[in-house]
């Protein structure tokens, strides 16, 4: 996949499933992390779907030498306590992985879970929000070049501001990939800091 491809890609998911939406959402985020090798970007957006919450989520993550991915997730989840939320859907990834021969594609549609809680809510001057997030997807949901995959990611939200706040975390990531008739395993594993803003 190109720069142009990835582009266009993100291009057409934010004018026919971002920009006509984003008026209904009862809460919008928008995020974007760095480190010294890697840029990442999302937007999520979340509505009410009886009791519970509905998560729909945007993302890109580019490194040069290593890959170029786009996600897509959709989750439905719900505050089971005052500072616990949980979630469960699905998550989508489309990208290259440029750190491997032939460069394979990543492609998979993945089950995922998703969990925020709140540390110490009252005795703090401003909330941390702990966040993990877990991805797996077996081989019939894997497609393309890649055989499976899965992600773990974790972050520590610093709202140190009423509607945004500095994140700081760790992404890994790991997929098995065939391409040519030949079997190669991909792992990377970084850390981040970034900005969120929620209105």
């Amino acid at each position: 996949m190109t720069r142009k491809a990835l582009t266009a890609l993100a291009a057409v998911l934010f004018l026919f499933l971002v920009a006509p939406v984003t008026h209904s959402a009862t809460e919008t985020t928008v995020e974007l992390n760095v480190n010294h090798e890697t840029v990442e970007g999302g937007i999520q957006l979340e509505y009410p779907v009886r009791t519970n919450m509905l998560s729909v989520a945007y993302d890109a993550i580019y490194n040069e030498d290593e890959y170029r991915i786009a996600g897509a997730e959709v989750l439905l989840g719900n505050a089971l306590t005052r500072d616990l939320e949980c979630y469960l859907g699905f998550r989508g990834e489309y990208g290259e992985i440029n750190a491997l021969p032939h460069d394979p594609n990543l492609s998979h549609v993945g089950f995922t879970a998703k969990a925020n809680y709140t540390l110490l809510r009252d005795a703090l001057p401003f909330p941390i929000v702990w966040g993990n997030q877990l991805t797996v997807s077996p081989k019939p949901m894997s497609f393309d070049d890649t055989e499976k995959y899965w992600s773990l990611r974790t972050n520590l939200d610093f709202n140190v501001l009423q509607n945004s706040g500095i994140t700081a975390g760790f992404r890994y990531r790991e997929a098995d990939m065939e391409k040519r008739g030949r079997e190669q395993s991909y792992d990377e594993g970084s850390v981040f800091i970034g900005y969120k803003l929620t209105f």
